[in-house]
């Protein structure tokens, strides 16, 4: 199984734990595009819907796709009152459509998709004037005590984990000009429990064997018990890029 196909193992918790994206994330896309119920949206990677919340006020048609069997079910029933959005799995890299897009994003899924075949389908898909928009909900806690001393912990029980980081800019400038980069800062705190839900649900956490993940969750919840009070304050960059095709 690739780290990609995971999260359709822990969809209910995905759900439940993984964050939605904050700042002015529409107004920042509807200053380049007028999105009216004419309009024909994509999203790629969508999960259970958590960037898909921003969106569903507007009225435009939204198609939403994933890998994620669980995942995709979830949306459905979540958004199940939601008459122009609707859902489907599939790969972004095989997928097809008769009619263009006004706008495609991704939301912290488009660096798991296979490239060059991810931008070049995304330049087939879209209308002329369409924009391809990407976000990200990237990880921050650059001066944190907590993050720190957790190094010693994953070096005992994840050696090989690799660092989180996303390229800058998000968008393949080869492909797409850049037309605006917004970014919004903000901080979640969360309890000890609901830490260890949230971490459960990234890939590599996924992935590792049973009793590996039970002995680092077991060193984590002493450490953030004993040290930090039972709390875990997480600082996110929310991140959006929005680009035309080239």
């Amino acid at each position: 199984m690739e780290l990609k196909e995971t999260f359709n193992l822990r969809a209910e918790q995905y759900e439940k734990s993984r964050p939605t994206y904050k700042g002015r994330i529409i107004e920042t896309i509807l200053k380049y595009k007028n999105l009216t119920k004419d309009s024909l949206i994509l999203e790629i990677g969508c999960g259970t819907g958590k960037a898909t919340e921003l969106f569903s006020h507007l009225p435009a048609k939204i198609h939403c796709i994933d890998i994620g069997e669980n995942l995709i079910k979830i949306a459905k029933e979540k958004f199940a009152k939601c008459t122009n959005i609707d859902f489907e799995v599939a790969q972004f890299e095989n997928y097809s459509c008769s009619e263009g897009y006004d706008l495609i994003f991704s939301a912290t899924a488009y660096h798991w998709i296979k490239q060059p075949d991810g931008n070049l389908n995304i330049k087939k898909l879209l209308n002329p004037g369409g924009l391809f928009a990407l976000m990200h909900n990237i990880h921050i806690n650059k001066s944190n005590d907590f993050f720190a001393e957790t190094a010693a912990i994953y070096k005992k029980h994840m050696p090989d984990q690799k660092p989180r980081h996303f390229k800058e800019p998000l968008i393949d400038t080869a492909y797409f000009k850049l037309l605006e980069k917004y970014e919004y800062f903000w901080t979640e705190e969360y309890d000890t429990e609901s830490y260890l839900n949230l971490i459960s649900t990234h890939s590599d956490h996924i992935a590792l064997e049973a009793d590996k993940r039970n002995n680092l969750f077991k060193e984590l919840r002493e450490l953030i018990n004993k040290n930090y009070g039972g709390k875990v304050i997480k600082e996110y960059q929310t991140l959006l890029e929005i680009g035309k095709p080239l």
